[in-house]
């Protein structure tokens, strides 16, 4: 009986759906991942980027019905919190703004500072213009603490909108796992 109050009702009934989009979400990333270390061999790729795109991958396979599944915001919200982050890394590698590491806790925490400004501005922009993807948020604090370059940028765009096509198709084939 306790067995029974721990999983999910539905999964008794729509078991065939949980195995389907659970091996889809495994697919995908297993592609992903393949394309990742081929392409892109960064430690943004192997830390931050790629489990941002996991958890995306979660909201669109198992989240099917969600708003924040929708291609629109998956892909909204990654072109949002990239320029973001693209930014930030760059004001804060700034040498123009040095001056500012005169001030001791800016010196010891700036990096933190902007990682910070980079995730609270992402989620003002996509919320401003309704491309809320939460996983996006913590691609753009990423860029900021990570190294990366242009290619691993692309291939995260490329994975996304791979994932956005792949909601598209499974999505009449799918169930909200929720």
């Amino acid at each position: 009986m306790l067995f029974m109050k721990i999983l999910d009702r539905k999964f008794i009934a729509h078991k065939m759906n949980y195995l389907a989009q659970s091996f889809f979400a495994c697919a995908y990333m297993f592609a992903i991942l393949m394309a990742f270390g081929r392409l892109a061999r960064t430690e943004l790729l192997g830390a931050v980027g790629v489990c941002a795109i996991a958890s995306s991958a979660f909201i669109v396979f198992a989240l099917c019905d969600s708003q924040v599944a929708q291609p629109r915001r998956l892909l909204g919200g990654y072109c949002i919190s990239m320029v973001i982050g693209v930014l930030c890394h760059f004001i804060a590698f700034d040498v123009s703004i040095k001056w500012l590491q005169s001030i001791a806790f800016i010196n010891e925490h700036g990096i933190d500072i902007v990682g910070a400004i980079a995730v609270g501005l992402a989620v003002l922009i996509m919320s401003i213009f309704n491309l809320e993807h939460p996983p996006a948020a913590g691609f753009s604090l990423g860029l900021v603490l990570e190294p990366w370059n242009a290619v691993s940028l692309v291939v995260v765009v490329i994975a996304l909108i791979i994932l956005a096509i792949a909601q598209r198709i499974f999505r009449s084939m799918s169930m909200s796992l929720l």
